[in-house]
């Protein structure tokens, strides 16, 4: 199978062709949220290291979020129209799964994203031969973070570092470049789909600090 990840959702966006669970080389955008420019030449380039034309793709797995508005939009109405346009399922990936799955090697992870408006994105996982989902995706405060997630568990990510000082009493941190791989994101779609999760509903999952979880919401700084 050639699975394609593509990931808008954060400031650093990627694409990558996966082959039966071997990552080409991942194409990566140029940090500033020029996503809409350059997410087109990357799909095309990341293919091409994998030895590959469009044609060629079996299934797109796109990060939907939570995450940018704008880039999270950019990234479902493209594996959107691709999809429709080579005929292959595409299948919506939680940023935040997506970045557990590129995160450290340890047992309890909880992925930590700063959401502005002092709140952050988090979920949390445990590790095993998979992901095992242990919190759904949630905007919180900080300190709301203590008291939900799992006890043991190791905080990363852009969230952590921002509220460090607050997570840190409780969580333990681990500092590093991670983010959301887009090689993580292909091999979570691939997952799913060989365990026969329906594809097509590539609804951005936007998490708003004002109100549940929505298709629509206040546009990112």
């Amino acid at each position: 199978m050639l699975a394609v990840g593509i990931e808008t959702s954060g400031r650093i966006g990627s694409v990558c062709a996966v082959r039966d669970g071997v990552a080409a080389v991942e194409e990566v955008f140029s940090e500033g949220l020029s996503h809409g420019r350059e997410l087109a030449p990357a799909f095309l380039r990341a293919l091409e290291s994998a030895g590959a034309v469009p044609e060629d793709a079996d299934l797109l797995g796109v990060s939907a979020g939570p995450g940018s508005y704008t880039g999270i939009r950019i990234g479902t109405v493209f594996a959107a129209i691709l999809s429709e346009f080579l005929g292959v399922p595409a299948i919506a990936v939680s940023s935040l799964e997506a970045l557990a799955e590129s995160g450290p090697s340890e047992e309890i992870l909880v992925p930590v994203v700063d959401a502005r408006w002092g709140m952050v994105y988090a979920a949390a996982f445990r590790r095993g031969a998979g992901l095992v989902r242990l919190m759904d995706d949630s905007i919180l405060r900080p300190e709301e973070l203590l008291e939900a997630a799992p006890e043991g568990g190791v905080i990363f990510g852009s969230g952590a570092e921002a509220y460090a000082g607050v997570l840190s009493g409780r969580f333990r941190a681990i500092r590093g470049d991670f983010r959301i791989g887009s090689a993580a994101v292909a091999g979570i779609a691939a997952r799913r789909a060989r365990d026969g999760a329906p594809a097509g509903d590539l609804s951005p999952r936007y998490l708003k600090p004002w109100g549940p979880p929505c298709a629509a919401g206040r546009e990112e700084a």
